[in-house]
């Protein structure tokens, strides 16, 4: 790079030192945008905090300007934040990921709570119904608790089959890997569950059958849930699978219709919730604004 520097662009002041600075600033501050393939740097962004339960999100793919929009209420005196990385992965990827990158240690209200807000994303459920959580230990030892009963279960095992699974999902068919998956027993919250429900969306969400269909809406709502407690409020991400419910129950309702010519009240009225449901999926995915009462 220092080479190009002299070389082609005839600036020959510039040292190693300076192109590592550069790229260092660069990689610690930038906007990624584009699925990864491109980079933006703004300096208020620049110095915005993390959380992996930011209270802000971009309203649209960064380009010369980029605009935040808030999720939800934000409280006289809080902080605005918004994410550095994918928030739908476990716990412990995320903070290694934040580690390696950008050299902190979160410890945002997500990261501190053990269940996650109640959705246990990144835990395994015990068979009494409880959830694993890790014990804190100076042993190499990793032990994790039920939140019930008293058993103790060492997971390293799971949590690499967990991540084998997950990766599995990029180049292998997802109903195959969605079996095996419920086969082992995820719970529906679960992130490898998450992920291969919504790659089951991706691929099922435009179906005419009725069966798939039900499957579709279905696992849309349990998303649609899941994210509902890890990132609630006015996201485009949950307009998108807020439609996916509403576009699949539309399609069932016509194929009700045309199977036992449903009343026409009874029709007219489910039709008036489902179009009620779309318009709000519309404006949370939608690139504005969405103004509220203040309090």
């Amino acid at each position: 790079m220092t080479k190009f520097f002299h070389n082609k662009l005839g600036l020959t002041w510039v040292s190693m030192e300076d192109v590592q600075h550069a790229y260092g600033v660069l990689k610690t501050n930038s906007v990624g945008f584009m699925s990864g393939l491109g980079q933006a740097l703004y300096p208020v962004v620049s110095i915005m905090s993390h959380s992996c339960a930011a209270n802000l999100e971009s309203v649209k793919d960064p380009g010369a300007t980029i605009s935040f929009r808030a999720k939800r209420g934000i409280k006289k005196g809080e902080e605005l934040s918004m994410r550095y990385t994918d928030f739908l992965d476990s716990k412990d990827n995320i903070q290694r990921k934040i580690k390696n990158e950008w050299i902190f240690t979160c410890s945002c209200v997500r990261c501190s709570d053990s269940s996650e807000f109640g959705a246990n994303f990144s835990s395994f459920q015990c068979g009494c119904g409880g959830f694993f959580y890790q014990e804190k230990t100076d042993s190499l030892i990793k032990d994790w608790k039920c939140s019930v009963c008293p058993k103790n279960a060492n997971l390293t095992d799971k949590y690499t089959r967990a991540g084998h699974l997950q990766q599995m999902l990029e180049n292998e068919d997802v109903d195959k890997i969605l079996n095996i998956v419920e086969n082992e027993g995820y719970h529906k919250n679960f992130y490898v569950t998450t992920k291969c429900y919504m790659k089951y969306l991706e691929k099922h969400n435009s179906s005419t059958d009725s069966q798939t269909l039900n499957s579709v809406v279905y696992k849309a709502k349990v998303v649609l849930s899941t994210l509902a407690m890890l990132d609630g409020g006015c996201t485009r991400l949950n307009g998108k699978y807020l439609m996916m419910i509403m576009m699949g129950q539309h399609k069932l309702l016509m194929i009700r219709n045309k199977e036992e010519k449903m009343d026409v009240n009874d029709l007219k009225l489910a039709m008036m919730e489902i179009t009620k449901g779309r318009l709000q999926a519309a404006k949370m995915m939608s690139p504005f604004v969405i103004n509220g009462k203040q309090g």
